[in-house]
């Protein structure tokens, strides 16, 4: 089974599992450049309900992808605590073709949502969509693994099957917990966290690692090391936000 520095990014960078061989060098790998085109600039639509009402959510999979129902109450959760839906929050799930890829872009999950995304926004309703990829994404090396992306507006990406190869053994983490960690980071970009649509109450944007929180134990810090992470996903408590995320939510329509 393979191991990996691995990197949870709403845009390409996030929190990194340190391999369990205990690297002592103390070097990490350096994040990619965030991408900022249209990520989070529906961040206020997402989350008041001066126009949007309610909230559907399609999450994409492939047959061998599929996501673990938890993970996906957990996100339905999540965003029913943050954002004001009147009407409610839904999920739909699309089963999609194997795409027969080991690896993809950014330009690869755009195409792919072009293709099958099912969903669009109505005058009361906002959408967004999820894709699970069978796959790992393009830019991953032999020491580093990223595990989710934010790709636009409303359009986020996770690859499963980096997932699946790095969770459920012996010391690792479940994967319905790493799953919803990286659910919740990258929709937490796409609401315009950190100062990414949504503007900050307080100053608490990580100056190293722009778009990302500074408080260690937020949902929205950029790096936990293996131990630490995979300590509190064995029971069951993935990070929440901290409460200088929460504020900025407030502020901008949500709860």
């Amino acid at each position: 089974m393979k191991h990996f520095k691995i990197v949870l990014t709403a845009v390409i960078t996030v929190l990194f599992f340190q391999n369990c061989s205990d690297d002592d060098s103390g070097s990490s790998p350096e994040p990619s450049a965030v991408i900022t085109d249209n990520v989070g600039a529906l961040a206020s639509s997402f989350l008041s309900s001066t126009q949007f009402k309610s909230l559907k959510v399609e999450i994409a999979f492939e047959q061998s992808s599929q996501p673990e129902p938890a993970t996906l109450d957990s996100l339905k959760t999540f965003l029913e605590r943050r954002l004001n839906k009147p009407n409610g929050i839904s999920f739909i799930n699309t089963v999609i073709p194997d795409q027969n890829k080991s690896s993809f872009s950014v330009a690869d999950v755009r195409s792919i949502e072009t293709g099958f995304r099912t969903v669009s926004n109505t005058s009361d309703e906002i959408t967004a969509f999820f894709y699970f990829a069978n796959g790992s994404f393009i830019d991953d090396t032999d020491s580093t693994a990223t595990l989710g992306l934010a790709f636009n507006s409303s359009s986020m990406c996770l690859f499963e099957k980096t997932i699946m190869e790095n969770t459920g053994g012996l010391g690792e983490a479940r994967k319905a917990d790493v799953e919803e960690g990286v659910l919740k980071h990258e929709f937490g970009h796409i609401l315009g966290l950190v100062n990414l649509g949504t503007a900050l109450q307080n100053q608490h944007e990580d100056a190293d690692h722009p778009k990302h929180c500074d408080v260690q134990s937020c949902l929205m810090y950029f790096a936990i090391n293996t131990q630490s992470f995979i300590g509190m996903m064995g029971v069951g408590s993935v990070p929440d936000l901290d409460a200088q995320c929460i504020a900025d939510l407030r502020a901008n329509g949500g709860k």
